[in-house]
Order: C-alpha cells, then structure tokens, then sequence
C-alpha cells in the first residue's frame, strides 16, 4: 500500500484581504458533479470514498459583498483537490490546528498495487528494504513440503539492525498460522519464544523455526 498525506490549510488567505471567519467549508451549489462524489454533506471527503485526479478533498470558499452600496455577493472557490493520476482510498480525514492555532485538515489516501523494483517496505519493527528482485513463483525455493515463500529479505540485515522482536513474530506467527489463533508479539506483552518453539516440535517443524528450502 502506498499512503499519500495531502494538507489543507483552513485560514489560507486569497488573493485579496479578507476577514479569517469568512471561510467557510461545506455544500455548496454549482459545483461538478463528477468531482464531488467524495465529498460529505460536511463539505470534507468522507473515508472509504474512491478518488481520481481533480476528485475534491475539501470544498473551501468565501462569501464576500462585491460592494458596500448593495447586497449582492460573489462566492469564491478553493476546493482541496486530488493530484494522482492512480485513483485511491481516503483512508483517514484529520482536523487539528499547530502551535499558532492555525487550523487545518489532512487526508490520507491509500493506493494498493503489485509491488515493483524499487519499491521500499518496511515492516513493523523498522526492518526496510527495497525490491531488488521480482521472479515468478516457479523459480522461487520451496520446502520439502512444497511451499514457497511470498518475500525472500536478505539475511544480512538482522546482525547490524538487531530487530530480534522480528524473528520472533516471524516464530510466532507461523505457530498462530498451525494452530488457528492471534498471536500478539509486540512490545507490550511478555512474550515467551521457548512457547513458540515447542509449538513448533508439535506440528513437525524445526524448533528454531528453520526450514529447508531447495533451489533447483
């Protein structure tokens, strides 16, 4: 997955002077139809909504007096806008405010796709890697119980990082796998490996979690 964090800022001035509390954030008419299907009756994009390029994020606008002698008003448009030319999932929408209690919103989106060369991932304990190498699944080794892994790390990248919480929720979560559970192994909980490993032994595994794999 690749998320993409876009930020609007709610008292962004335009191109003339205008009072903070004329901003406005909501519905609002005349709008195209086929860029505001993400949008909420709140005017903000709602999670779970799909976006392509130029989908409004945030319908943002001012009402202003276009003189002091009458009535009539103009609005002003400034609609936060999806920029990728891959369509997306909002996954989050965040409205907080900084140091200067300036307001602002955050949309998060989210793009799933097959991973590529170059790509970067990172696992949950900070482990990161780039894709070096994409092969089809007959070339890959496999056990003698002909299974194959979905993602090979090089192994050099555990002496110098010392992610040991990694191996064992690799341990742990091939025992969770064989015996139908959650298992949790994060920092929070007193985690016992020796319980994994001899869950191992029982479904004929080796007790340090090692297999044999043949390349041909």
């Amino acid at each position: 997955m690749i998320f993409r964090t876009t930020k609007c800022d709610f008292e962004e001035e335009f191109s003339f002077q205008v009072k903070k509390n004329t901003f406005c954030i909501g519905p609002q008419g005349g709008l195209n139809e086929r860029f505001e299907k993400a949008l909420d009756h709140d005017g903000i994009c709602l999670p779970g909504q799909k976006v392509k390029n130029q989908t409004y994020l945030v319908n943002k606008f001012i009402n202003y007096k276009t003189t002091k002698m009458n009535e009539s008003s103009k609005t002003i448009s400034q609609q936060l806008k999806y920029s990728q030319k891959r369509s997306s999932i909002i996954d989050r929408v965040l409205f907080s405010q900084n140091c200067n209690s300036s307001m602002f919103f955050k949309i998060i989106t989210r793009d799933t796709r097959s991973p590529t060369i170059g790509d970067k991932f990172s696992s949950r304990h900070g482990q990161k890697g780039v894709c070096g190498l994409v092969v089809k699944q007959e070339d890959l080794p496999f056990s003698d119980k002909g299974i194959s892994p979905d993602l090979i790390m090089n192994p050099h990248g555990f002496p110098s990082r010392m992610t040991v919480g990694k191996m064992i929720e690799l341990i742990s979560g091939k025992v969770a796998v064989h015996k139908g559970f959650f298992s949790d192994a994060t920092a929070f909980r007193k985690v016992n490996p020796k319980f994994f490993c001899k869950k191992l032994v029982e479904h004929g595994f080796n007790y340090s979690g090692k297999d044999y794999l043949t390349s041909e």
